[in-house]
């Protein structure tokens, strides 16, 4: 049994406690564990009357839903689909022809995502987002300066941020310069 934050704070916004979620985990997992355990009527009388038991005391489906595990947030889904949309799918720029796709494997690169999003602050997703929009600036501006196709040395996106990349050109004033601010981490795995 993994009891959650996520599922206490949805348990307590229906007004349960851990003693409703013990009795409702035992008679979906049809253990016999509740004559040792001293359950209080209260107890079956509130999950009856939210429908989480029926009258014979077995587990109803909206009970089963209950004691599923929480959906995850899919917040940084929303915030990595916004960052997929702006790295640029190709090399093509200008003139220049395309000569390799720039993106990638998106799954790899959802995991990474998943990952720096889940072990990081909230503003996080705009770090990423605002050194990529400098990054691209940057390798847009040395394009038309030199006539050289900056692209062709685009990473992945998964390279992108397995090697932090945002965090060399988050600070970039890319209208000054066409070169990171700062030398770069790269890990190798």
């Amino acid at each position: 049994m993994e009891l959650t934050k996520e599922k206490l704070q949805q348990l307590n916004k229906l007004g349960l406690r851990l003693e409703h979620y013990f009795v409702l985990w035992s008679k979906a997992e049809s253990l016999a564990l509740l004559p040792y355990y001293k359950v209080d009527n209260s107890i079956y009388t509130d999950l009856m009357n939210k429908g989480y038991l029926s009258l014979s005391k077995n587990i109803t489906k909206d009970g089963i839903k209950l004691i599923a595990p929480v959906e995850e947030t899919q917040e940084w889904r929303e915030h990595f689909e916004k960052w997929w949309n702006l790295y640029p799918s190709t090399d093509k720029i200008d003139h220049h022809p395309r000569s390799r796709s720039l993106r990638g494997n998106k799954a790899a690169a959802e995991r990474y995502y998943k990952r720096i999003y889940e072990r990081s602050d909230d503003g996080m997703h705009r770090k990423i987002y605002a050194g990529l929009q400098n990054h691209i600036q940057s390798f847009t501006s040395r394009t038309k300066l030199t006539g050289d196709n900056a692209f062709k040395y685009f990473p992945s996106a998964s390279k992108w941020l397995n090697n932090e990349l945002w965090d060399v050109w988050y600070e970039s004033d890319s209208g000054n310069s066409d070169r990171p601010p700062k030398s770069g981490r790269i890990k190798i795995s």
